[in-house]
């Protein structure tokens, strides 16, 4: 499904809860520097999350371009079991957003900050899912370029799902100095930090 236009219904104000397009926001659960991810109900009542972009990016090109490419390589990997699922993206009224799988899970940075006991019984499977997650991104011709505690959700089952995809781009044909070098420093491969070639290796 490509970017589509969603009309009609109330569009709610940042902070608001209340229609958005075809979904019922209720919510804000969470925040990151580009979006509010809210907890919200589709037509069918089923609960989903809607990733919508903060209203102050609207007119920044850059942002809505990483935003709408994120949506676009999350719906192409999305085919995995520990990657967040994709329900569709769109715009209302000028609003850009990403409907996808509402997961109650804490993230793993969360885990890590309280000695979760869930780490110390899941720890391996949690290790090997993502790595699982990240071959099979790999594998469909993507980088993900911000992986990192924050963006791997844990249940309390040690279920994972990998998630935001803002950055990811497709893997170069060769190793290949990246001049914005997309993603969080200290979480950065000491040759990405020193800005060197890079490819899935890192």
């Amino acid at each position: 499904m490509g970017l589509f236009d969603i009309l009609g219904g109330k569009n709610p104000q940042p902070g608001e809860s209340g229609h958005f397009g075809e979904y019922d926001l209720q919510e804000v659960v969470n925040s990151g520097g580009m979006a509010d991810i809210w907890l919200a109900t589709d037509p069918d009542h089923h609960t989903v999350a809607v990733r919508r972009l903060h209203s102050e990016l609207r007119k920044d090109s850059k942002a809505k371009k990483r935003f709408v490419s994120g949506c676009e390589i999350l719906e192409k990997v999305c085919d995995h079991p520990y990657i967040v699922q994709y329900l569709g993206h769109g715009k209302v009224k000028g609003d850009l957003f990403l409907a996808m799988e509402y997961c109650e899970f804490p993230n793993l940075k969360i885990l890590i900050s309280r000695s979760d006991p869930v780490l110390e019984q899941y720890v391996g499977n949690i290790l090997i899912d993502v790595a699982e997650a990240l071959e099979h991104i790999h594998d469909k011709g993507y980088l993900h370029y911000d992986f990192k505690p924050e963006n791997i959700l844990v249940s309390r089952n040690g279920n994972v799902r990998l998630c935001d995809f803002d950055l990811s781009r497709p893997i170069p044909e060769k190793p290949t100095k990246m001049p914005d070098n997309p993603g969080t420093p200290v979480y950065m491969a000491p040759e990405q930090l020193r800005g060197r070639e890079i490819d899935q290796r890192t």
